[in-house]
Parts: structure tokens; C-alpha cells; sequence
């Protein structure tokens, strides 16, 4: 897990809201966002009550994307550390009376003060009626406070108090007194609007400016002395880091030890970044060996077409390491061909298919890691839509990607016709959906098919010449008469338990259920009638609506639409399996007044997909559920 978390940690360090970043401030405000971008609560976890579970750990919020208040805290002070800011994790309680629960949070030291953060309490999800400006506020309520400021916040979206309190155990952590750096001065510095002394100092330098030693200085140290230009200018307080505080440690008042072999970059810099000066630190271990201190990488991106051969270059420091030698990893290929060079510095690659590949570039003692992401791009093409025949309607072109899904086709109504979908001819050809690839690299249109939608006479209306053996009333042609020979394709059948609407494109949506006592419902993944098959792809809107006796619900995996309402005033609906792939619509109020306990297993790919759904459920009622992920 250690490997896995140190590679996680530099994918995210690498983040060009990080890694562009000018200073302290701003890079720590970017890990903040940046883990609340990453990471969701985890509900399950939360009722689950297992102190085992990997959602009390940064394990759980970096590689999972889930986690409850210790995962979040403990997540973000690792990620400062990898930015060599000080931070610990401490715990105790949040809210009070009966909404009084267990917390952990955040203190962090800048500027040689300390400042109270809640990530968690950050990670505020909100809706479509917040601003831009009221969800930035929201998102950092909790970022650079006071203990006095957390002890007695109000929430702006929480009624009654949502102070924190620590417990007996962290009560001799540092205590935050400081505003210089509250999260609105944050900004001000970031933007260069913060009155600094620091403006009048042009550079600084270190004695010494290199430490050279070996295993017989380990235990010694001294005191860097700063020279500031030009002469008597004020620092105004240095940020004092180490790269690598298993070579040399240092303090926030230029104070260094030497801890063990390998190197370290000593830096120290104003608390905007403008100025900064480094010193670098060559610990040799007891064979007299210079060990690695890092890795870089050129070009770090490259964007180019099947075919194309190039070069990545790599650098090792110091350039007196000892051991150079290195593993590449290649993440796609089937994208891009790669491998080391003749020359010891160079890893020479070649494109073979449109897609990304991420080549990863690791010293060979796994401590550090550099990484190329290779583009190869798809060609795009534009896609016209011709309405066969319908009138006063103007769809603009879409542009696709080769290879890639259509994505969203628009959706037409026409009265007296049903639209069948798009094609690829005006008539016949090959229908498209949002799931179809594109296969195509030239524009080409799209056609929509339309049926007339012909009402059934009743029979009886064949037999008004009276209750003879003659029952077409002498009628002998069979095509006009009755509308017996209506062979439409929209059918509404029974299979099971459920009611569904057929269509052309051999597709079925689930209609609305009249049995209000209903118990079990499974959607499944297709529908057999009369020796043809249906995909089941939508749930009427309202179609359960009110089935207060609903308990266990499962949906199978070609459902891409529930309608709105569907399952709302189901109260008792605890039990809910979802295969999620292609769901892609849970209409509004679909899980409204659903049991509170209840709880929604979702399979799908992935955590992406997981945690996108997680949302819609939630935004369609379902905010009280607890989630499971399973894999498929």
C-alpha cells in the first residue's frame, strides 16, 4: 500500500494547480481543492461503525475516493507533506446536544503560525442555485481558522452550532491565534494584493549553500545564515523545508540536522514564493555511495499522430548518483511502443493506435518517478442530423471523435408520429444511439425515422349492420375495414410483475404499476414476448409511485433513463441493487420519501462512475442512503 500511496501522492503533487503553483499559500490551497475534488464521504463507512474500515484511512480518500472525517485529515496531511508544509491531524468532537459526533480534523503551520482546517466539512456538494461565489465561500468555511473560530463557528448551510472541540487526548496541540492567513488573505496574497514587506526584497542566499557529508556526520548540523538583497531588506518570515527530512531536517528558524545518507534540497522562501533560495545536501552512506535524490522527465506531455517516433529524455540527480539505472512502465500499449535507449538518458517510443498512454519512469531503488503522458488523438468529424420530413425544427451540427460513443442525439416529438431514432439512411440503414462509436472519420448526417401513429377502431364498429352470420357486414376487404390488420410495433405487454411499452427499435420502458401492494420489484435486463427480445432501457416517470409496501428493488444494466418520481413515496424501499454502467438519468424525485435506512448497492466499472451516480441519487432523494460499490 506504501508504494501505491507514494505514486498516488505524486500524480496529484504533479497537478498543475500544484506544481505551477507560486508559494506555500497557493499550493496549499490547491491540495485543499484539489482533495475535496478527489474524495467523497463515505456513508457506509459512517453507519458501518468498523473502526477497521479503509474509510478512516488516506488510504481510503487517495486510492478509493471515499472516506469519513479521520481519511480526509489524515489524507490532506500527507499531501502537505509532500509539499513540505507541517501539519497534524487532531481529533474530538463536532456540533453539540444530540447532533454532538466524533470529528477529526486538520491544524496546519504557515508562516511559523498554525491555522485550523475541516476538509471535510469543506466538501460541501451543494446545487444548481449556489453561486459560483457562494459555493467558493462554502467550500473553504472551514480553511484558516482560529481555535477560538472553530470552537464557536456557525455554519452557513447548517442550522444550530458546528464547533469543534478537541478531546483530552489533543488538548496539548497547538492552539491557532493567528489571522495574518485567513483564507480571504490567502487570496489577497495569492492575487498580489496583500501589503507585504517582502515587495521591496529582490533575493536572498544560504550559508552554506551546499552540505556535503557521510556516515561519520550524521548527528551534526548548524544554523544557515541568510543574506538578504539588497542589504537590510526584511524577509518579513521565511518558510524553512526540507525535501527530504530522512537526510536533513530543518527548522523554522534556519536551524539544520544531519539525519541519514541521500540528498535533500533545503529551501527557504517567502511566504508568496517570489523569493526563495535552495541548498542542496549530498549525505554519502557508509560505502562512500551517493544515493538518488530524484527524477525528471522531458517532455512531461506529447500530443502526436499514429506513426510518429520521438524521444523522452530523463534526468537523475545528483549526477553523482551512484545507481542510475531505471524501470519503465508502460500504462497503454496498444496506444505507444516504448523502450530504453541506446543512450543511457533516453527512452525512445512510437504510436500505434489513437488513445493515452502514461509512461512511468522509476529510479530503480522505487523512491522516485517521473511520468510522460503520451496523446494520441482521434480524429473528429461533424455529425448534421436531417429530420426526414419534419418541418420548423433546427438542429445544430454535433462534433464527434472517431472510435468514441455518439453521446447525447436529440430527442424529437412530431404529433401524429412517434420518432423512431436516427439512421444512417432516409430510409432503412443501421439506427444510432448514444452508445454507438463512431466509426467514421469524414462528416456524414444522420436521418430521423418517423411511424404514423394510427388509432385502432374498435371491432364492434365492423358489425353495425346487425348480429348476423355475416360479421364484416359484407366488407371482403381486409385492408380497410376495423384496423384488424394494424401490425404496429408500439405494443404495451405483460412479462412477470411488470407492464412495459415496446418500440421499433426493440427497446422497452418499464409503464406504471397499478398493483400499490407490490413488494419485490426486479427490472431486468431484457424482455421476451411473443419470441422477440427487448432491452429494458427506461422507468416511466411515476411508475412506482406510492408503492408504500416496495422493499427490495433491483435494476438490471441497459436501464439508461428513471423517469421522474419514479420510485418517490415508497417508503419502506430499503433494499436497492443497481447495475449502473449505462444509467445515466435518475429523474428528479425518482427516490424521494424512500426508506432512510435504506441501502443502494451499485455495480458498475469503476469509482467514477460510483461516485457520479452516488450524486444522482442523492440530488433525486436518496440523501439519507448508505452506498456500497461493487465491482462489474
Amino acid at each position: 500500500m506504501s508504494g501505491q500511496m507514494r505514486t498516488r501522492r505524486a500524480e496529484i503533487i504533479r497537478d498543475a494547480r500544484i506544481f505551477g503553483a507560486n508559494g506555500i499559500l497557493e499550493k496549499e490551497l490547491a491540495v485543499h481543492d484539489i482533495l475535496l475534488e478527489i474524495n467523497t464521504y463515505d456513508n457506509e463507512c459512517y453507519t458501518s461503525r468498523n473502526p477497521n474500515h479503509l474509510g478512516h484511512t488516506a488510504y481510503g480518500a487517495l486510492i478509493n475516493g471515499t472516506s469519513v472525517c479521520d481519511g480526509y485529515s489524515m489524507a490532506f496531511s500527507y499531501l502537505l507533506e509532500g509539499i513540505n508544509v507541517n501539519s497534524i491531524t487532531v481529533g474530538g468532537y463536532a456540533g453539540s446536544g444530540s447532533e454532538r459526533g466524533g470529528h477529526a480534523w486538520n491544524m496546519v503551520q504557515v508562516g511559523g503560525d498554525w491555522y485550523e482546517t475541516d476538509t471535510t466539512w469543506d466538501d460541501q456538494e451543494g446545487n444548481s442555485s449556489w453561486t459560483d461565489a457562494f459555493r467558493k465561500a462554502v467550500t473553504h468555511e472551514y480553511y484558516h481558522l482560529t481555535t477560538a473560530d472553530i470552537q464557536n463557528h456557525n455554519s452557513t448551510i447548517s442550522a444550530g452550532s458546528t464547533g469543534r472541540y478537541r478531546d483530552a487526548m489533543f488538548y496539548r496541540a497547538p492552539s491557532a491565534t493567528s489571522t495574518t492567513y485567513s483564507y480571504e488573505n490567502v487570496l489577497a496574497a495569492i492575487d498580489g494584493n496583500l501589503d507585504y514587506e517582502v515587495e521591496a526584497l529582490q533575493g536572498i542566499s544560504l550559508s552554506p549553500s551546499s552540505i556535503a557529508g557521510n556516515a561519520g556526520t550524521v548527528g551534526t548540523g548548524g544554523t544557515f545564515t541568510v543574506t538578504c538583497s539588497p542589504a537590510g531588506a526584511n524577509p518579513n518570515g521565511l518558510v524553512w523545508s526540507s525535501s527530504n527530512t530522512n537526510v536533513v531536517t530543518v527548522n523554522q528558524i534556519g536551524q539544520y540536522q544531519i539525519v541519514g545518507p541521500g540528498v535533500a534540497d533545503i529551501t527557504a522562501e517567502t511566504l508568496d514564493g517570489k523569493v526563495k533560495a535552495v541548498c542542496q545536501a549530498i549525505i554519502t552512506d557508509e560505502f562512500g555511495d551517493t544515493w538518488v535524490g530524484g527524477i525528471t522527465v522531458n517532455p512531461e506531455t506529447v500530443s502526436a499522430d499514429i506513426g510518429v517516433q520521438g524521444t523522452i529524455e530523463y534526468t537523475i540527480t545528483p549526477e553523482s548518483a551512484s545507481n542510475k539505472r531505471i524501470r519503465i512502465k508502460n500504462s497503454n500499449e496498444n496506444v505507444v511502443y516504448a523502450r530504453a535507449g541506446i543512450l543511457s538518458n533516453r527512452i525512445i517510443y512510437e504510436t500505434q493506435n489513437y488513445g493515452v498512454s502514461l509512461i512511468t519512469v522509476t529510479t530503480e531503488d522505487g523512491m522516485y518517478t517521473g511520468y510522460c503522458v503520451i496523446n494520441v488523438p482521434a480524429p473528429t468529424c461533424w455529425v448534421s442530423f436531417d429530420l426526414n420530413g419534419l418541418q420548423g425544427v433546427d438542429l445544430a451540427p454535433k462534433k464527434v471523435e472517431y472510435g468514441q460513443q455518439y453521446g447525447e442525439l436529440p430527442e424529437l416529438t412530431c404529433p401524429g408520429y412517434r420518432f423512431d431514432g436516427w439512421f444512417t439512411r432516409p430510409t432503412g440503414g443501421t439506427q444510432v444511439t448514444p452508445y454507438t462509436r463512431v466509426s467514421t472519420t469524414q462528416n456524414h448526417t444522420l436521418y430521423a425515422h418517423w411511424t404514423e401513429i394510427v388509432e385502432q377502431q374498435d371491432p364492434d364498429d365492423n358489425n353495425q349492420g346487425g348480429n348476423g352470420n355475416n360479421g364484416n357486414n359484407g366488407n371482403t376487404d381486409q385492408g380497410s375495414g376495423g384496423g384488424n390488420n394494424d401490425t404496429s410495433s408500439d405494443e404495451t405487454i405483460t412479462s412477470g410483475d411488470n407492464d412495459y411499452q415496446t418500440t421499433s427499435s426493440d427497446t422497452a420502458t418499464v409503464t406504471k404499476e397499478d398493483n400499490k401492494n407490490i413488494t419485490s420489484v426486479t427490472i431486468s435486463d431484457t424482455v421476451t414476448y411473443n419470441g422477440k427480445t427487448y432491452k429494458i432501457t427506461e422507468i416511466q416517470s411515476n411508475a412506482y409511485k406510492g408503492c408504500t409496501k416496495l422493499k427490495k428493488l433491483t435494476i438490471g444494466s441497459n436501464v439508461t433513463k428513471i423517469g421522474a418520481g419514479a420510485f418517490s413515496g415508497c417508503k419502506n424501499l430499503k433494499n436497492i441493487t443497481v447495475r449502473g454502467n449505462n444509467l445515466k438519468t435518475v429523474g428528479s424525485g425518482s427516490f424521494k420519501g424512500i426508506s432512510p435506512k435504506a441501502k443502494i448497492t451499485i455495480i458498475c466499472k469503476n469509482k467514477k462512475i460510483f461516485n457520479k451516480l452516488v450524486k444522482k441519487f442523492k440530488k433525486a432523494g436518496a440523501k439519507k442512503a448508505t452506498f456500497k460499490f461493487k465491482k462489474g
